[in-house]
């Protein structure tokens, strides 16, 4: 099972693998896998903290603008991105506990989502906070 949740709700010693999927991390841990090629990049992190402080973060500006932008990065980045979705894949069907996670609170407007929504396409057992189903982003990186 691959559950997705922030940062703050996180037990690594509860699971096979914890993997943050973040630019930096200020205080790393050994119980914790930092992976970037399944973060947003620098940009596009700051295109965020921006459209947060200057209050436009929204629903909206992250399905119209952020998501196509993170969907495109993990198309047309390094074939990391891909090759650590391919490591998820495989660990979920063979019955590993991991967790993905990030600094967002909430999952509503994070990239976490996206790459649960990758994920349960690919059939994967996916624990979210929610509940949803977010296949809708495979759609998205498939023909986008």
């Amino acid at each position: 099972m691959i559950t997705i949740e922030s940062i703050r709700n996180c037990k690594p010693d509860e699971n096979d693998e914890t993997w943050a999927i973040v630019r930096s991390m200020k205080s790393p841990s050994k119980k914790i896998k930092q992976v970037t090629a399944l973060s947003p990049s620098t940009d596009l992190f700051w295109f965020y903290r921006n459209a947060l402080k200057n209050k436009q973060w929204d629903k909206d500006i992250f399905d119209t603008i952020y998501v196509p932008r993170f969907i495109n990065e993990l198309k047309t980045g390094s074939e990391k991105g891909f090759t650590y979705l391919n490591q998820l894949y495989q660990a979920d069907k063979e019955n590993k506990k991991i967790s993905i996670v990030c600094f967002c609170p909430t999952e509503d407007m994070c990239h976490r989502i996206i790459i649960a929504g990758l994920l349960q396409a690919a059939g994967c057992d996916v624990l979210l906070e929610s509940n949803i189903d977010y296949r809708k982003y495979y759609d998205l990186y498939k023909n986008g």
